[in-house]
């Protein structure tokens, strides 16, 4: 009896914390810590502190200021504009190409930077004063930016990939190699729903003028950035040269050397580089450290176990498990923080989904996708927030919501293929050399 109180304690006070709005690390520490008392006691509680500072030991998390770091420069100095006039100049011109170059420079952006926040407000920031004036219908162009920027989550090197490895144990080289593929797909799937909305109803995206080849080839040197952070970051890495944990230094003193030599770097954009990174690396720090003991109640309740033998129990293929955990997270996305969202099913479901045979590596790749649900519905969706104040006056967020949610199916369609063919997220870390 006591025991079940204990998972309703620990279960609801991690509910009615986060729907509350306290700090996500908040939470999770209390909800732990309230479930935990079930079964340990207060005094048992007291000297738990090798438990965080176990969860605070891990190598992954050695990469996080240092990812950070690199796609804080590139973001604080600009290089997301270059990216979007090279996507612009060279499909600009087509049926809704506003939008597909939106995507692509989402794209492009999330192999120097792995925050989602920072990718929605670089598209935003430089994309939506261009959609009134190229006469663009608003719902739609929103809501493809709302989803646009999510790709820096999925894209890697991402944030959510070295928190998740954290605390699956997983390997962070095989994660961010294996978020490359479903990403650029995921790209192109939002770039072909806009080409059709935009080819079935031509006055929601009106053409403009192609430019010249001049200016398309001149724009190239935007990419110059992305090209030579993407081969010496991943290209070391695919080779053995250096690990991902090692390749995270080496990534944020070539941003560092980038913005010397594009003569960008200033002392206003560097201290707001540092103090970004030190704060964010601070709440990640406190996340993982609240997770910690979030994790110390799941395994004292056997929350996971009970799940496992559940399953494992039903006479059902594997692949209709994980469809209905997916489609539980798809719920769950829209009461949660991402960052919540990932610790807590990375606690309960992952060994539900080792159980019926999936890699974790590709459950962790899913995992974000589901997050990138999370990202743009309502009501706690961050990316609409993000765009609605980037919006022009008097937008609506019922008009965003209704832009973005179409994206909602476009996941869907990604998530069933991957489901269906796990070799598509997992074939590219299959041939890294370690």
């Amino acid at each position: 009896m006591a025991e079940s109180i204990g998972i309703f304690a620990g279960l609801g006070t991690l509910l009615v914390t986060l729907m509350l709005g306290v700090p996500v690390f908040v939470g999770l520490g209390l909800g732990g810590l309230v479930g935990a008392s079930f079964y340990v006691g207060p005094a048992a509680l007291l000297e738990s502190g090798h438990m965080i500072f176990g969860a605070a030991d891990s190598l992954a998390l050695l990469a996080i200021p240092g990812f950070i770091l690199m796609g804080n420069l590139y973001f604080y100095n600009r290089f997301g504009n270059d990216l979007f006039v090279a996507a612009d100049r060279w499909i600009g011109h087509i049926r809704g190409g506003l939008l597909v170059a939106a995507t692509a420079m989402g794209a492009a952006f999330g192999f120097i930077c792995g925050s989602a926040a920072a990718g929605t407000a670089t598209i935003g920031s430089v994309v939506i004063p261009e959609i009134d004036k190229r006469g663009y219908d608003r719902a739609l162009g929103l809501g493809s930016i709302a989803i646009g920027g999510s790709l820096s989550a999925l894209i890697p090197p991402s944030l959510l990939m070295i928190v998740y490895a954290s605390l699956a144990e997983a390997s962070l080289g095989r994660l961010f190699f294996a978020g490359i593929i479903p990403g650029l797909v995921l790209a192109l799937a939002i770039s072909i729903y806009i080409y059709l909305r935009a080819k079935m109803d031509h006055s929601l995206c009106p053409t403009t003028p192609s430019a010249s080849w001049r200016a398309r080839f001149a724009s190239l040197t935007g990419m110059l950035p992305v090209i030579v952070a993407f081969f010496v970051i991943f290209g070391g890495m695919y080779v053995g040269a250096w690990s991902a944990i090692e390749a995270a230094p080496i990534g944020a003193v070539l941003a560092l050397i980038t913005c010397l030599l594009y003569r960008r770097l200033t002392w206003a954009s560097l201290k707001a580089s540092v103090l970004s990174t030190l704060k964010i690396s601070s709440m990640v720090y406190m996340i993982i450290i609240a997770a910690s003991l979030l994790n110390y109640f799941v395994f004292l309740s056997r929350i996971d176990q009970w799940l496992v033998g559940l399953v494992t129990g039903l006479d059902i293929p594997g692949w209709v498990v994980v469809v209905l955990v997916f489609v539980i997270l798809t719920a769950m996305g829209c009461i949660f923080d991402v960052m919540a969202l990932v610790i807590i099913s990375t606690s309960i479901y992952l060994p539900v989904i080792k159980a019926v045979g999936y890699d974790p590596v590709w459950f962790g790749i899913m995992l974000i996708l589901a997050a990138e649900l999370a990202l743009i519905t309502p009501p706690v969706g961050v990316n609409l927030f993000i765009v609605k104040d980037l919006a022009p006056k008097g937008t609506s967020s019922a008009t965003i919501i209704r832009g973005a949610l179409p994206y909602v199916v476009v996941i869907w369609i990604c998530m069933a293929l991957f489901i269906a063919f796990p070799e598509i997220i997992l074939w590219l870390p299959s041939q890294m050399i370690e």
